[in-house]
Order: C-alpha cells, then sequence, then structure tokens
C-alpha cells in the first residue's frame, strides 16, 4: 500500500536573514523536512546545507530541529551557498546517509562577473564520502520515501524563464553552464503537492508545472524556497504571478535568490498568496 502523507513540517535552518535574534541569516539555504504518514511512521531528510557549516549547527541547536533524525539529503544544484555546510550537516547527522544529486552538481562551476570566482561545491567527492555521504547520483524522478519525490533534471518548457552568467568545466573544456543539475523536491499530500526549490536555475514554473505531473497533482498547497528572480524584469515576475494563479498555487514562500520585486509584487496583487518565512522559521502543513 503507497502511505499516504497527513502532516508536513518544514524547519527553515539556513537562510539570507532572520528576525530571530539567537538565529544567523547567512546568503544561502537549507531546510529539513519532516513527513508523516496515517500509520504514525516519519520520514526526514535535509534539502541543502546553506553556505556555511558553523552557521547550520549553530542554528540548529538553536531550534532544537531533530537533524540527527534526517535519513536522506537531496541537493538542489552544485553550488557553494546550498552545499557548504554539507560536511558539518553530515558530522551532526552521525550516520551514513544518502546523498542525492544530479552528476553536474560535483562538475568544476564559476562566474565571471565582476571577476572569475569558483562557485561549486566546496569539497571533493571523496571528502563527503569519508564523511558518512552516500553519493546518488540521478537525473530523472525518484521517489526517496512514500509521496516523497527527488524530481531530477527540469524540462525546460517556458519562454520567459532563462539561465545565464554561470559557466562549468565539462570534459575539460570551458562551457556555459545551463544548470542542467538544478531539481527540486515534490510531496504529495492530498490531491496536493508541496513544492522546494533551492535556486529555480532551470525557472520556478518549470519546476512547479513538472512537479505536478510528478506527482499527480491537481495544485499547489506550496511553494518554498529560492526562485532566482533577484534582478528579473517585470515581465518575468508578471508571467511568473500569472502562471502561479493558472495553477491554482495556494501559498508561495520565496526566500534567498528570490528578490524584492515578487514579493512587492505578491503583497501588492496576491497578498493573500504571500507567506514569509526566514532563519528559525517553521511551518506545519495538514
Amino acid at each position: 500500500m503507497h502511505k499516504e502523507v497527513v502532516q508536513v513540517k518544514i524547519w527553515v535552518l539556513v537562510e539570507n536573514s532572520t528576525y530571530k535574534a539567537e538565529i544567523l541569516g547567512s546568503h544561502g539555504l537549507s531546510m529539513l523536512i519532516e513527513t508523516m504518514y496515517e500509520d504514525n511512521t516519519r520520514f526526514t531528510f535535509l534539502f541543502d546545507t546553506g553556505n556555511n557549516g558553523e552557521v547550520l549547527e549553530k542554528n540548529v541547536k538553536q531550534l532544537g530541529a531533530p537533524l540527527k533524525n534526517v535519513q536522506a539529503i537531496v541537493l538542489s544544484h552544485g553550488h557553494y551557498d546550498h552545499t557548504g555546510g554539507l560536511i558539518k550537516a553530515l558530522d551532526f547527522i552521525g550516520k551514513r546517509v544518502p546523498i542525492i544529486a544530479h552528476p553536474d552538481a560535483f562538475l568544476r562551476k564559476f562566474v565571471v562577473r565582476p571577476r572569475i570566482r569558483y562557485n561549486g561545491i566546496p569539497f571533493t567527492k571523496n571528502e563527503i564520502q569519508n564523511h558518512g555521504g552516500i553519493i546518488i547520483e540521478n537525473k530523472r524522478p525518484l521517489e526517496i520515501a512514500p509521496n516523497v519525490y527527488v524530481l531530477g533534471e527540469i524540462p525546460r518548457k517556458t519562454e520567459f524563464e532563462e539561465t545565464k552568467g554561470f559557466y562549468v568545466v565539462r570534459n575539460d573544456h570551458v562551457e556555459e553552464d545551463l544548470m542542467l543539475d538544478d531539481q527540486g523536491v515534490a510531496i504529495k499530500i492530498g490531491d496536493s503537492a508541496i513544492i522546494l526549490s533551492g535556486c529555480a536555475h532551470s525557472g520556478i514554473v518549470n519546476i512547479t508545472r513538472y512537479a505536478l505531473e510528478v506527482t499527480k497533482s491537481n495544485d499547489a498547497r506550496l511553494i518554498i524556497g529560492g526562485f532566482h528572480l533577484a534582478g528579473a524584469n517585470k515581465n518575468r515576475i508578471a508571467r511568473t504571478l500569472e502562471e502561479f494563479k493558472n495553477i491554482n498555487v495556494e501559498k508561495v514562500a520565496p526566500m534567498h535568490c528570490s528578490g524584492l520585486w515578487i514579493t512587492t509584487e505578491l503583497l501588492r496583487k496576491k497578498p493573500s498568496m504571500y507567506l514569509e518565512l526566514h532563519a528559525g522559521d517553521s511551518i506545519i502543513i495538514q
């Protein structure tokens, strides 16, 4: 029998900002997710690890978040601000756990504006494995627990969402990085989906539509995470909001790289859709 999810709790462990004095804000993203099933069993996983292990550890301890219960780690993509806390997280968890990522996440990644700068995962595969990480490289949707799906490579279907400004070394050659490793997580609860995004380099609308397809859900209860809309033009913001309306999105929690413009437009046009979350916050969906 395919067990139904009856409750999802999300802790925001790392995010750019916080309103809590005892919590540290840091450029990056990490969320701890606990799914509860109808038979009272739980599946707990970590989605990204922020950019800094010390920040992650301090916030986990302050929140009393059950990081030691983690059964898997999902990496949204291979940038440092989502993977820099990985070794500290593994040490804190204290046992061998699967790490699910796209193969491209482990390539050498960099940007050249305003100067060349490495922005990839700051650890080697050997280092990760030596600290208990069991690396699982995967490009396709993967159900890692009942009704919990790592989406894998996201089909790029919208014409207004684009990826640019990133580079990668592949087969000893420098090429533009299309961020094929960018993926999300979808949790089916009832007939709806909760969708987690790290940075949405593949487009938050592309991620959302694919999540609904993979989970066979009717709508989105919550889209949470980074939307990579900082610096996006007004047309892309407007099109994104229109798509959210068409998809029947109930709540949107833009964080990290989402930018202020999407928040401003949500508050101006769809205030009931907006959910404000920062480091140290948590939410329960039933």
